[in-house]
């Protein structure tokens, strides 16, 4: 017998480990109704092992519903976590009907800030998830859902207490999820205030954000502000940030992520602040690419290149600053977080309107990546659609655009 036949047969030869299930993303869409549970499904997706859920006031897609409703939640369902934040400004404010609300279920909270739903328990289903119920909604409202299979994924918070410069870590990533990689990238919420989960607490204040585990831990996020008694003004704001989190109130409440490890991720906190943090990891994704996404001049396609890879799957968000960094602006607050991709893609889009004490807030839910909405003016809306996901970055149709001025925001690309 020749030497080496019998490792040519494989005998005697290290067990070859089976390859991981490969990251799949997608978007499913559709009605929230006054029942004990919904299903939010993919046709043929599989199992979903983390969700982005975006609930909102609106009544019917692509229609617009005063009052702004604006309720995103992060779950896995590895360790069953379901953290996030719902916020409302009721239309036609005077004095006291604004609210947040930080919660470990799902909820909805209507434009006056009372709680229409809550105890909302997420599970998997067959290609999707169920939200049952503990008490049911009101209503019928629109959703869309951001969903992951094949991916590592652990959902929580983190209690940012203390001065500016001080650190706080999520550390036990590898023992929750198993995952000897630091995580890809995370998804980050911020709230005004410490207490909870289940705590409400008056004025509509959160942002969103997003890092990515790039070498140069790029990272970008959107905050809003609206205080009780619009009649003044001053009192509704909006901020883009470089950071991870960055509330826009008077507080200027703001975090950086400053590390991944195996272990986790760590957030420094760069105000002194006393705030809830709910934040979603992501790890198995094999390409990231977060930048700073800015409205075109003019409407059509408009292509973008420079990613680095094919993307597979866009989450994206604007709002009507026109600027860019840690400075605020008492501006008209209008925010929009869309995801898509060739197959399907969905937003939801807030407003609130700056010492105005009739008409003054709304909410939508959309068929297109983009799409901002503001009732009072069309001079602050812009409508994207993805037209394709190219060899090094994406299409995006523009169909209508602010009047005045391009629109600042982001854009994440994923590969799997």
């Amino acid at each position: 017998m020749p030497p080496g036949f019998m490792q040519l047969l494989g005998v005697g030869q290290p067990p070859v480990a089976a390859a991981g299930p490969t990251a799949n993303m997608a978007v499913a869409r559709g009605a929230v109704a006054a029942s004990g549970t919904v299903d939010i499904t993919s046709s043929g997706f599989g199992d979903v092992d983390a969700a982005i859920i975006f609930i909102s006031w609106a009544t019917a897609e692509d229609t617009d519903t005063d009052g702004l409703s604006w309720n995103t939640y992060f779950w896995d369902n590895a360790s069953g976590n379901e953290i996030g934040l719902s916020s409302a400004d009721e239309d036609g404010q005077g004095t006291t009907d604004t609210e947040t609300n930080f919660r470990n279920d799902v909820a909805i909270v209507d434009q006056t800030g009372a709680l229409d739903a809550t105890g909302g328990a997420v599970t998997q289903i067959t290609d999707g998830i169920r939200i049952t119920w503990g008490n049911n909604p009101g209503g019928t409202y629109r959703y869309y859902a951001i969903f992951f299979s094949g991916v590592t994924a652990h959902a929580d918070y983190l209690s940012m207490s203390g001065s500016s410069g001080d650190a706080i870590s999520y550390s036990t990533w590898d023992t929750d999820t198993g995952d000897s990689a630091a995580p890809d990238l995370v998804f980050f919420m911020s709230h005004a205030s410490l207490n909870g989960p289940d705590h409400s607490q008056t004025g509509c204040r959160l942002s969103f954000g997003i890092c990515v585990n790039d070498g140069s831990l790029t990272q970008k996020s959107t905050g809003m502000n609206s205080s009780n008694n619009k009649t003044t003004s001053a009192v509704v704001q909006r901020r883009h940030s470089d950071r991870v989190g960055n509330i826009a109130n008077n507080n200027s409440d703001s975090y950086e992520l400053t590390a991944f490890a195996t272990t986790g991720f760590t957030v420094t906190m760069r105000t002194n602040s006393d705030k809830r943090c709910p934040y979603l990891a992501i790890g198995g994704l094999s390409n990231v690419h977060l930048a700073e996404l800015t409205t075109p001049a003019a409407t059509g396609n408009n292509a973008t290149t420079g990613v680095g890879f094919a993307p597979d799957f866009l989450i994206a968000c604007t709002d009507a600053h026109t600027a860019y960094g840690s400075g605020s602006t008492s501006l008209d607050m209008l925010l929009t977080i869309g995801a898509g991709d060739e197959n399907d893609e969905a937003s939801i889009s807030s407003y609130s309107e700056d010492a105005v004490a009739t008409s003054n807030s709304g909410s939508r839910h959309s068929s297109k990546l983009l799409q901002t909405y503001q009732s009072s003016t069309s001079a602050k809306e812009h409508t994207g659609a993805i037209v394709s996901l190219d060899a090094d970055g994406h299409t995006i149709n523009w169909t209508q655009l602010d009047e005045t001025s391009t629109n600042k925001g982001f854009i994440l690309s994923i590969g799997y």
